[in-house]
């Protein structure tokens, strides 16, 4: 497990060097990478697998680089009351402090929900476009000692990020809570600077989600408002480098007293979401985007149908399944971005023999892994609804009760 002290990245910011001006904004990146032109199959509902890219950058790719920037501190060592290791009971015990001394390691706990959540927007994003990294922080007393660590640097490599989330888990919480030393170090590796394990990329979104369940308590031990202003502080020069900063206030505390998340959102134009709930996060943060796409409408164009069941994830991937008809069929892809700029791409395509069977890469193969489940949690709610109701439209609930009872039906 990498751990870089953030001493290097106090001493001397480099914001200046890295800064990579954001040109041509309204770009927009639209493309259909599944079905290619030609005959297709199709599932066993009759419908084909599209899938694709939807994505407003600046440059001539779209590029993101998301790090992660989590609360370690020791009151993450608090239960999340969810059952977030899966199995099968929620542990209540495990308390954190101020130096996370005298706990239990809980599975279930608010940090172990926050490792939950990464992992859950990792499993949307896309290798071929997205960078990934991941910056922890905590504290101690003394201002000498480094608050924050890069844990594993921007990497595609997937895999890597994960093996650095299990190492976190078996460490553990501890310490105070330095968000300006976190919002620093994830910043600095954003950029790239020369205090920076991360390589810079030109033209990349630069993207931080930043996840904490308390209010600051370093660099200034005596004044929590003193520790905060900092932390907003370094959020504003973030802002000038086009860093973008998303915010998730987990629990009572965070959302109660939100000041940095707040702020550090608002200024750098990302978004603030309070999570009171910890079982609450997971879901929370699979809502995110980076891909500025404001609508996304995929159909046959053909029979007019639109994608029976259709994600988004956040770094402008997208995947459905569409209806199809015997014969020739257009696919059709809309995408309008939040600065206007639209763009439209079709696929012409003739409806095979044989079951759906595509050569997928990973991404693709884990979307329509979901799209599958989705369909099937469906089709089982669907049966449930029949099943309950067992009425026609010739018969009211009344005449069904009637019938259950035994009573004569009114004449």
């Amino acid at each position: 497990m990498l751990r870089i002290a953030s001493w290097l990245a106090g001493t001397a910011f480099y914001l200046a060097a890295a800064s990579t001006a954001l040109a041509d904004p309204g770009q927009l990146t639209l493309r259909i990478d599944a079905p290619a032109p030609g005959s297709v199959s199709v599932d066993r509902a009759g419908m084909v697998f599209v899938s694709g890219i939807a994505f407003a950058h600046s440059g001539e790719l779209p590029k993101v680089d998301v790090v992660f920037v989590l609360d370690v501190s020791g009151s993450t060592a608090d239960a999340s009351g969810a059952d977030v290791n899966g199995d099968g009971k929620v542990t209540r015990g495990g308390r954190g402090g101020f130096l996370g001394l005298g706990r239990s390691q809980n599975p279930d706990s608010i940090l172990a929900a926050e490792v939950a959540a990464v992992r859950t927007l990792l499993d949307q994003l896309d290798a071929r476009t997205t960078r990934v990294g991941v910056v922890i922080f905590s504290g101690d007393e003394n201002p000498r000692s480094p608050d924050a660590f890069v844990e594993v640097e921007l990497t595609r490599d997937y895999r890597q990020v994960n093996e650095a989330l299990d190492g976190l888990l078996l460490d553990g919480p501890n310490g105070g809570t330095n968000m300006h030393a976190g919002i620093l170090r994830g910043t600095v590796e954003l950029l790239g600077s020369k205090s920076a394990v991360s390589r810079r990329r030109p033209g990349a979104q630069r993207i931080m989600m930043f996840l904490t369940d308390g209010i600051p308590t370093l660099p200034y031990q005596l004044s929590a408002r003193e520790s905060a202003e900092r932390a907003i502080e370094v959020a504003r020069m973030a802002a000038k480098h086009d860093v973008r900063i998303h915010t998730y206030a987990i629990g009572r505390q965070a959302t109660r007293q939100p000041l940095v998340p707040l702020e550090a959102a608002r200024v750098t134009g990302g978004a603030f979401v309070p999570v009171e709930d910890p079982r609450d996060l997971r879901s929370a943060i699979a809502a995110a985007s980076f891909s500025e796409i404001e609508e996304l409408r995929i159909r046959n164009a053909t029979t007019g149908q639109t994608a029976a069941y259709q994600l988004r994830n956040p770094d402008g991937t997208y995947s459905a399944l569409v209806p199809m008809q015997a014969g020739r069929n257009v696919l059709e892809v809309f995408a309008r971005s939040t600065s206007g700029a639209e763009d439209t791409q079709r696929v012409a395509v003739e409806l095979g023999g044989g079951m759906l069977s595509l050569s997928m890469s990973e991404r693709q193969s884990a979307d329509l892994a979901r799209l599958r489940e989705i369909r099937r949690q469906d089709l089982v709610v669907g049966v449930r609804i029949e099943r309950d109701l067992e009425i026609t439209p010739e018969r009211s609930t009344a005449d069904r009760d009637r019938a259950q009872s035994g009573a004569p039906a009114p004449q």
